[in-house]
């Protein structure tokens, strides 16, 4: 287990207390949601959409409890095997251990667990009278006892023990963890003691592997055995002179730790060897191999434990000791050797059998040199390997007291270790990590550049190029991703990180390129893919979109997607992914990465009527979760309803914004009155307009166009004078000039031009000038457009006959494109309506079904009430119920629908309350629509609803031309005699 335990931790250093950390940061992005056309003006309709951008950074320091535990728990698991194995030594001997064992309790701090009771040390007290009882009755009274039930017992008793730490010791949090990181002076000292025994056992090896099979016959093998073991020695000089900085030679080192674990290994085998030729005071079987391997596995947990803390103060002196054991024991071995048997290797016996049976010099005084070896590089280091190791052990101590939330005295603890070792990464990097969280980033910055100068790690870079990043130092920042890279060239964090800054001062092309760089490493490929996208949504260059989509359709990268939709938002392309319904529950309460893809994507499918998706969105707005998404997610919604057609949903989600969100009032009224122009109320939407603050050039010529389009000259002139000192000067003065104009004035100019002055002309009901000007287009996309204008304002003026002759101009043009098709089926439906024409309804409908996209929200319109129309001359009152009802939810603004809507539920249906609420609910939709007033007095006087009606009545006269109003006042009188006549 401690061999599983040490190859896991070896080589992945930083990892285990280290990780790589994602910051995300979502910015905004203007994206067209779509547009509104009034004559040659196009105001685009914009909505934020989220770019994302990812950037590496090193995490806070981590305390790897599963790392410390299992060290802690095959340290006990050695300790076990002690005391189980020293109550069969003699007298002297056990008490020596028991006295070792004694000073070990004492080294754990005990009294650091407040164990309760009378005095401090009650547990140490507890915990010596236990084992040393234990264990004296073992090895005076029961003798006897085999190996296996002294394992058992010895268990048992810590098993008890571990239960009364864990039950009793309720005032820390990790009394385990105390005792793990205070018994790491014990495990290095019995660390050291297993190194130096099996220092020379790969000099053995090799006597033993060239001289095993030799008979006393043939060629020597003392050149093969010289050979060998110098070029060993000699690698092992060179693993020494690096780690002392005296060569830095671009070659193959051997690996130290790799050394102990073939020593280890050796050394079992030479123990059992050993034990055979000289007896000792203990056997090798069981005894002597059970604790050659207690002490085995201490050293392996410990050097493990100093690799999942990421504590490279005990990982160095390790290195060093090893070195220095191995190269001054095996010196000595080899010299052992040569001096006791080198004319019996000349002669080829097997050496390797009589090798600790010596003629001249004993092997004692080899070991005994050799220790005087690892002394004298112990003295030539400054006792480095010592100071290492008290570093090691404060680190220790001090990542205990984080995990006790102790911060004061762990920055104590991993200063104290910075006095062993100044340099030693991981103080520095607690240290920094923790004055990053407190806020002091003089202090952070110092620690992780100190951290950084020995034993670096791509995550100091990072951390001290954010550190610049957040003081607004480019260039440092700059240089210390380039330092980085070149210790680190594979590193994909540190290509990202450079990719982003170059981001900052719009150097994409550089940007690109780090990026690319960064996919390379399969740790950072996702986040580089992310950037990428980001920069080619900031470039605005035109990209495949489906081509990308293609790519990453596997990719499950939420960030990468969320981007992915809004490059295909911008590049007006409409992604094909699609969320199962357990995917879009799990996403009700929302985070960064699940409210920013779901915002993209829904906006990029805004078209879309997925019954799902607007479920979900409605729950995640009702969420108590998603608080810090609600606006966002309410204009969401309010935009796929509105491309939608879904008029009526979209303003009751935008209007409550306008009132409540604070800095967007002027937004969401300017958005409210597009909307409101783009459904022909352009009187509600200029009241929008003003609410918005006109303070804008933009906002100024949104209403001036809103003015215009209602007829309301003197009204429009003052706006576009208003004009003529911004930088549409030039559109304002021709604007004017239109007001005042005749046909002929314009005859010079572009059929652009004329084309708006025929809509100015035709909003002030000029019929005219209209008739002059229409038949000098040449270009039949404004003659179509002109002719569709004239149709819809005759039909509104009820100049039916007019309405006709403009639809039979429209009829007999050819070649129009399908757009123009689709508009020419909506204005034959809409005539065929208002003239009652059912028959010719009837015929025409399933041909304009047939033409229909299930995108052409407003032709669907269209379409349904005339399905509505035709079910009630059917007599299919439950579906005609159903199709007038969805045609009034939907829009408010679609007078035709709302007029016909409340005629069928009066006259049909009978049901006049239903057909007054409908009427209402489009007056306050456009208290301006005359066709929906109209109707509205009439319903009100028939109701019975006079003062409503007389109210009514007085605004209309305010609304339309006197000549039309006073026809319709006669039409009122007339009705309100009839009515007072009637016996009802």
């Amino acid at each position: 287990m401690a061999i599983t335990f040490f190859i896991l931790s070896i080589g992945r250093g930083e990892k285990y207390a280290i990780q790589q950390e994602v910051e995300t940061e979502a910015s905004r992005i203007a994206v067209q949601a779509g547009h509104v056309q009034k004559g040659i003006f196009d105001f685009p309709i914009t909505t934020d959409n989220f770019l994302l951008t990812q950037k590496f950074l090193g995490s806070d320091i981590t305390i790897n409890n599963t790392g410390i535990y299992l060290y802690f728990c095959l340290f006990a698991f050695a300790v076990i095997i002690f005391l189980s194995v020293i109550p069969s030594l003699p007298r002297l001997y056990f008490m020596g251990g028991m006295l070792a064992f004694v000073l070990f309790l004492a080294q754990l701090n005990t009294e650091n667990l407040h164990f309760p009771g009378p005095f401090k040390h009650l547990l140490l007290a507890i915990l010596v009278i236990s084992y040393l009882g234990a264990s004296f009755y073992f090895h005076s009274f029961k003798k006897e006892a085999s190996l296996k039930v002294r394992l058992v017992i010895f268990s048992l008793l810590t098993v008890l023990m571990g239960f009364l730490i864990q039950f009793f010791c309720k005032e820390i949090s990790y009394p385990f963890l105390s005792l793990a990181v205070h018994s790491i002076p014990a495990a290095v000292f019995l660390s050291i003691i297993f190194i130096i025994i099996i220092a020379p056992e790969i000099v053995r090896g090799f006597l033993h592997l060239i001289t095993y099979s030799g008979s006393g016959q043939g060629v020597g093998n003392d050149r093969h055995f010289m050979l060998i073991t110098l070029v060993y020695l000699i690698n092992v000089l060179f693993i020494y002179l690096k780690n002392s900085g005296v060569i830095n030679w671009n070659i193959f080192y051997l690996n130290e730790f790799l050394l102990l674990m073939l020593s280890a290994v050796l050394g079992f085998w030479g123990l059992k060897e050993r034990s055979e030729k000289v007896q000792g005071a203990i056997p090798f079987y069981p005894l002597g191999a059970f604790l050659f391997l207690a002490v085995g596995s201490v050293c392996l947990a410990t050097i493990g434990y100093g690799f999942f803390t990421s504590n490279d103060s005990i990982i160095e002196a390790f290195e060093d000791v090893i070195v220095y054991a191995h190269f001054s024991l095996g010196l000595m071995f080899f010299i052992y050797v040569l001096v006791n048997f080198h004319s019996l290797l000349r002669k080829n016996y097997a050496v390797s059998k009589v090798v600790f049976d010596p003629r001249k010099m004993p092997y004692s005084l080899a070991v005994f040199v050799g220790v005087g070896g690892i002394v004298f590089f112990m003295l030539r280091a400054n006792f480095l390997p010592f100071y290492q190791a008290m570093a090691g052990y404060y680190n220790g101590i001090a990542d205990w007291q984080l995990k006790e939330d102790k911060r004061f005295l762990a920055k104590q603890y991993y200063k104290r270790a910075r006095i062993f070792q100044v340099l030693n990464h991981r103080s520095n990097y607690s240290l920094a990590s923790l004055s990053r969280q407190e806020g002091d980033q003089s202090a952070a910055l110092n620690y992780f550049k100190q951290a950084a100068k020995k034993n670096p790690t791509p995550f100091d870079y990072i951390n001290i190029s954010d550190i610049y990043q957040d003081r607004g130092m480019f260039f440092d920042a700059l240089f210390t991703l380039k330092e980085g890279i070149q210790k680190f060239p594979g590193n994909g964090a540190l290509y990202n990180n450079l990719g982003l800054l170059y981001a900052q001062t719009n150097v994409l092309d550089s940007a690109l390129i780090f990026f690319q760089s960064a996919t390379n490493d399969k740790k950072a490929i996702l986040e580089g893919q992310t950037n990428q996208l980001a920069i080619w949504v900031k470039s605005g260059v035109d990209l495949p979109v489906d081509s990308l989509e293609q790519r990453f359709q596997n990719n499950d990268h939420l960030p990468l997607k969320t981007n992915l939709a809004l490059l295909g938002s911008l590049n007006q392309f409409v992604l094909n992914e699609g969320r199962q319904e357990d995917d879009w529950k799990k996403w009700e309460k929302l985070n960064l990465f699940t409210f920013t893809n779901t915002y993209n994507t829904a906006f990029n499918q805004r078209n879309f009527k997925d019954s799902l998706r607007q479920t979900v969105l409605g729950t995640q707005i009702r969420s108590s979760g998603n608080k810090d998404y609600q606006e966002d997610l309410k204009r969401l919604q309010a935009f796929r309803f509105y491309q939608q057609h879904k008029i009526n949903q979209s303003l009751e989600l935008l209007q409550p914004l306008a009132d409540q969100v604070v800095g967007r009032k002027s937004y969401y009224n300017e958005l409210m009155g597009l909307i409101a122009l783009d459904q022909d109320a352009p009187l509600k939407a200029s009241e929008f307009f003003k609410r918005a603050g006109l303070e804008s050039e933009k906002l100024q010529m949104e209403y001036a166009v809103a003015l215009t389009e209602a007829g309301k000259k003197k009204d429009a002139l003052l706006a576009w004078e208003e004009l003529l000192n911004s930088s549409q000067k030039e559109i304002a003065t021709l604007m004017i000039q239109i007001f005042e104009s005749q046909a002929k004035d314009l005859e010079p100019e572009s059929d652009e031009i004329k084309y708006q002055a025929a809509c100015v002309w035709l909003a002030q009901e000029d019929w005219k000038r209209f008739d002059e000007i229409k038949g000098n287009l040449k270009q039949q996309k404004f003659t179509f457009k002109v002719f569709e204008r004239a149709m819809e304002k005759a039909l509104a003026t009820k100049a039916i006959n007019r309405a006709k002759g403009f639809m039979n101009k429209i009829n007999d043009m050819s070649g129009l494109s399908l757009e123009e098709v689709k508009q020419r089926d909506r204005l034959n439906l809409q005539l065929f309506i208002e003239e009652n024409l059912f028959e010719d309804l009837a015929s025409t409908l399933p041909d304009v079904v047939q033409r229909a996209d299930k995108e052409d929200y407003e032709l669907h319109e269209m379409i349904n009430l005339a399905k509505a129309i035709l079910a009630q001359e059917r007599k299919e009152f439950k579906d005609a119920d159903e199709l007038f009802q969805q045609v009034v939810k939907e829009n408010n603004f679609f007078d035709l629908g709302i007029r016909a809507a409340a005629n069928y539920f009066d006259q049909i249906r009978q049901q006049e309350e239903i057909a007054y609420q409908m009427l209402l609910s489009g007056l306050k939709a456009d208290p301006y629509s005359r066709r929906i007033r109209e109707a509205y007095i009439m319903q009100c006087l028939k109701m019975g609803l006079n003062s409503f009606a007389e109210s009514a009545l007085v605004d209309l006269s305010d609304q339309i031309p006197a000549e039309q109003f006073i026809l319709f006042k006669l039409s009122y009188e007339a009705k309100r005699k009839e009515r007072q006549q009637s016996p009802w």
